[in-house]
């Protein structure tokens, strides 16, 4: 497998800072950054389910990677909230999708990636354990400013809001 990924945001700060680091984890294994879904061997979306707009574009991207998958081999995994609370249905939607994963599972996407790689089944994944906050290296966008994680969601459980069920 060549190693240029493509990575797309939607949603919050969390998701932008999170970006950095499937970027940065990712790297680490000798991926390089490309700015354009065609040239990728891997695309990952990083997606949010707060706001309803994000997730609509997040299915109508999925259909710019099938049509991609037509012409040459290529990966796509889903992360982020959506893929946190929506993954199995996800998988079941989009065959186009390789593997699904959630927030805490960062550190395991290179080996994640290379099992799919090597013909392991379409799958949702999850790491029993939280991240260390070591095990993520961060590629920054900005060298001005960073996002700084305080809190992973929300605990409270309000009626109305999906964040705790998310992150």
């Amino acid at each position: 497998m060549n190693k240029r990924v493509y990575v797309e945001t939607w949603g919050c700060q969390m998701n932008i800072h999170q970006s950095e680091g499937i970027v940065g984890v990712l790297e680490r294994d000798g991926f390089t950054l490309t700015e354009s879904l065609a040239d990728a061997d891997l695309v990952v979306f990083n997606t949010c389910m707060v706001r309803q707009k994000a997730e609509e574009k997040v299915y109508g991207r999925i259909g710019a990677v099938v049509e991609e998958k037509r012409k040459r081999n290529v990966l796509l995994g889903v992360g982020g909230c959506l893929a946190q609370v929506s993954g199995e249905q996800l998988l079941k939607r989009f065959s186009a999708i390789d593997f699904v994963f959630g927030s805490s599972d960062l550190a395991a996407l290179p080996r994640i990636v290379h099992e799919v790689a090597e013909g392991q089944a379409r799958r949702m994944v999850h790491v029993d354990r939280p991240l260390g906050i070591d095990e993520v290296p961060l590629r920054r966008k900005n060298s001005v400013a960073a996002m700084v994680t305080i809190t992973q969601g929300c605990s409270n459980f309000c009626s109305y809001c999906i964040v705790p069920y998310a992150r």
